[in-house]
C-alpha cells in the first residue's frame, strides 16, 4: 500500500482547517492509499502583536480580558486537539520550523500539500515547509486546492515560491487568482478545483455533525466570522433575526457559550440553521453542501481583501451570491442547478486527482 503524507495548517482552533484536513485524509483512503498528517507547530515565526496601544488603560483592559477569556480559549483549544486524535491522523513527532527537514522523505511514496491558505505568504505563522522543499524526489510533490488566500505574494517569498513550485509534480489550486500567480511565477497554466471539503457527500457531512449539548430546540440563525464584526453589521444580523423569529447562534464570539464548539458541533449547526450569515469560506461550502439559505459578508485582512477564494466558488458553481444588503429581501438560491454543477465537477476533481498520483 503507497503511502500519503499531507502537509497542511493543522496547528490552532480553525475550524476550515480541521474539515479540509478531515475531508482530504477520507479522500487518499478512497484511493487506497496509507494517509498520515504531518504533525506541525510553526514555532520560530514571530506573531505580530495585536494593536500598538501602549497606554496604561489598553494594558489594563488586556489583563482583564487575559482573565476572563483564557478559560475559555483553553477549553475550545482542549476541545480541538481531542478533535485531532479522534478524526485525524497526525505524525506522533510535532514538527516545527527548525526541524521539519528531518520528516523522513523515504516512509512516503507522495506529500500532498493543501488544503487551505497554505501557500498566503501574509500570515504571521507562513512557512516554508508548504512549499515541499525539504522533499528532494520532484515526483513525490502534489498540491491538492491550496491556497494563496490573497492575490499576491510577499516580495521577501517570491524566489523561494518560484523555485520550489516549479518542482511540484503536480499543482491543483482553490481560487482563480492563485492560477495568475502561477502563471506569472512558473509560466505554468493550472486548474482550479473544489475544495476538500465538498468533494464528500453531504451524507458524510451529516453522519459527521454532532449536536451541542447545549443546544435548545428551536429556529435559530448560525453566524460565523472571522473579520471584523461592526455596530452596523450586529444591527443588520439582530434585525434579520427578528425578521426571521429565529434566535441567534455565533460561532466565533468568545462572549457566547457557543464558542467552545469543536468542528462536528458546527458542522451541525450549519445544516439545522434556518439561514447562515458569514464572511468564512468553509461555512460558505457547508451551507451549499447542505443547501442552505446563506448570505456573504464582505471580509477584509490588512486591507486586503479574503474572498477571492470565495468568488472563485461561487463562479465555479454558477451561484449569484446573496449578501449583507440582501437580508430584507427573499431570493432562493437554485439548489437543484447548483448541485447537478457540484456533481460535475466532482468528478473532474477526483480525475485530477488520481491522474496526480499515478
Amino acid at each position: 500500500m503507497k503511502k500519503i503524507a499531507i502537509v497542511t495548517m493543522n496547528h490552532g482552533y480553525n475550524y476550515g482547517n480541521k474539515l479540509q484536513n478531515y475531508a482530504m485524509e477520507h479522500i487518499y483512503r478512497e484511493y487506497g492509499l496509507d494517509v498520515t498528517t504531518i504533525a506541525f507547530e510553526p514555532t520560530g515565526c514571530i506573531k505580530p502583536k495585536s494593536g500598538s496601544s501602549n497606554s496604561i488603560s489598553s494594558k489594563i483592559l488586556k489583563k482583564i480580558r487575559r482573565k476572563f477569556y483564557f478559560s475559555r480559549e483553553k477549553k475550545r483549544l482542549e476541545r480541538f486537539k481531542i478533535f485531532n486524535k479522534n478524526y485525524l491522523h497526525l505524525t506522533e513527532k510535532v514538527y516545527n520550523n527548525t526541524n521539519y527537514n528531518t520528516i523522513p522523505e523515504d516512509e512516503y511514496d507522495f506529500f500532498s500539500v493543501g488544503s487551505d491558505q497554505v501557500w498566503n505568504s501574509y500570515f504571521w505563522d507562513f512557512s516554508k515547509i508548504y512549499l515541499l522543499d525539504f522533499v528532494k524526489d520532484n515526483e513525490k510533490k502534489i498540491a491538492y486546492a491550496a491556497s494563496f488566500g490573497m492575490d499576491s505574494i510577499k516580495e521577501e517569498y517570491k524566489e523561494d515560491f518560484r523555485k520550489n513550485l516549479s518542482e511540484f509534480k503536480s499543482i491543483l489550486l482553490r481560487e482563480e487568482k492563485g492560477q495568475k500567480i502561477i502563471k506569472e511565477l512558473i509560466n505554468k497554466d493550472v486548474p482550479v478545483v473544489l475544495d476538500p471539503t465538498l468533494l464528500l457527500e453531504r451524507n458524510e457531512w451529516h453522519k459527521f455533525g454532532k449536536k451541542p449539548e447545549n443546544l435548545k430546540d428551536g429556529k435559530y440563525i448560525f453566524t460565523y466570522f472571522l473579520g471584523e464584526m461592526t455596530k452596523e453589521r450586529k444591527k443588520k444580523i439582530r434585525k434579520f433575526a427578528k425578521r426571521r423569529n429565529a434566535k441567534i447562534i455565533a460561532l466565533n464570539d468568545i462572549t457566547k457559550k457557543y464558542y467552545c464548539c469543536n468542528p462536528n458541533e458546527m458542522v451541525y449547526l450549519i445544516e439545522n440553521a434556518e439561514a447562515i450569515l458569514t464572511d468564512s469560506f468553509h461555512a460558505c461550502v457547508l451551507s451549499i453542501i447542505f443547501n442552505k439559505d446563506f448570505y456573504i459578508f464582505e471580509r477584509i485582512s490588512k486591507g486586503r481583501n479574503m474572498n477571492s477564494r470565495i468568488e472563485t466558488l461561487l463562479k465555479m458553481l454558477q451561484i449569484n451570491k446573496k449578501t449583507d444588503d440582501d437580508l430584507e429581501l427573499d431570493r432562493n438560491y437554485n439548489y437543484k442547478k447548483i448541485n447537478m454543477l457540484l456533481d460535475e465537477k466532482k468528478k473532474r476533481c477526483m480525475e485530477y486527482i488520481e491522474k496526480s498520483l499515478l
